[in-house]
């Protein structure tokens, strides 16, 4: 096969349920000099049969079977065995744009210091219907410091990545379950001068779970600060001063998605506690979206309240006549 302009890496673990649709996606892109390498990550459901049988309709489309070693592991497999000078990621349940990879192309043409292109991502629910719910981002190339705090890329599924920063700077951290992505952009922020900025325009649908790692909340927790460890073996000086605050944003997170996920409020309230004692800052810096989670939670304590009183009784009233 000749050498295509972008080649895709999409890691998949057991992930026969969305595959399909995830591929069709792929097939449908308008820019079509594409090399698509799916990496069977030990998978023992059908992926790997699905792959070839549209692997025989699509020569574009290669698989690499290997045993099960974690995503960051499949996609350093997938960096490697890619030949195009730009590479774009997608994972197995995610779904793109028809001209996505061509709106990153010409975002990338025309900067020629723009390291990773990334667009807006509108989420899906488990069952893959769209919400209409839109992930915005900065217009701005973004900062370590905003990195830190939260991964405004969404996912990885929504990137398309110079292939020679990941010469200049390495793969994904195979050590890291979790936060592994945003690791790799702290260290390009950190330790190049390549931008990562958005387009303004949705360009790939990220299918939300409530179940596995991500509703971990604890483990969530654990991963970020596992990775704000990493980050500080080289960027001493940002987790020094915004580690504080940039775990506070983190802890915030967690109370909105404890009460999106129906789990107990006193859990909820917990991590919003910890958030504003963690680092004071958030109330000056970051006063709207803190404002607004305290707002959901008191809806939430106050629906369970009315709740558990039920309805007033008939005939009654606390007014006098």
């Amino acid at each position: 096969m000749s050498c295509a302009e972008i080649s895709i890496v999409l890691p998949a673990y057991n992930a026969g349920a969305f595959l399909r649709s995830t591929l069709a996606s792929v097939r449908r892109q308008s820019f079509r000099d594409w090399q698509l390498l799916v990496v069977d990550d030990g998978s023992t459901d059908d992926t790997a049969a699905i792959v070839r049988e549209i692997q025989a309709e699509d020569p574009r489309i290669e698989v690499l079977s290997v045993a099960n070693g974690g995503v960051s592991r499949a996609r350093n497999l997938g960096i490697g065995h890619s030949r195009a000078p730009l590479i774009a990621f997608l994972d197995a349940d995610d779904l793109w744009a028809s001209d996505c990879l061509a709106v990153h192309r010409e975002h990338l043409r025309q900067d020629p210091d723009l390291g990773v292109s990334f667009g807006l991502v509108e989420l899906l629910t488990p069952g893959g219907v769209p919400t209409g719910k839109i992930c915005r981002a900065p217009r701005a190339p973004l900062s370590a410091a905003q990195l830190l705090a939260e991964n405004l890329t969404i996912t990885t599924s929504n990137w398309v990545v110079r292939r020679r920063l990941f010469e200049e700077i390495g793969g994904f951290d195979p050590d890291l379950r979790h936060c592994e992505d945003l690791e790799w952009l702290l260290r390009l922020r950190c330790r190049s001068s390549w931008r990562i900025q958005a387009v303004p325009r949705v360009t790939t649908f990220y299918r939300s779970s409530e179940g596995g790692l991500s509703s971990q909340l604890p483990r969530m927790e654990e991963g970020w600060l596992r990775m704000a460890d990493h980050v500080r073996s080289y960027a001493p000086d940002l987790i020094a001063r915004e580690g504080a605050l940039a775990h506070a944003i983190q802890l915030r997170y967690l109370a909105l998605r404890a009460t999106r996920l129906g789990l107990p409020l006193p859990l909820a309230w917990g991590y919003l506690r910890r958030a504003v004692r963690r680092d004071g800052r958030l109330l000056v810096r970051q006063p709207r979206p803190t404002l607004g989670a305290v707002m959901t939670l008191l809806r939430r304590t106050l629906t369970g309240v009315f709740h558990r009183r039920g309805p007033a009784a008939p005939g009654r009233s606390s007014g006098r006549r």
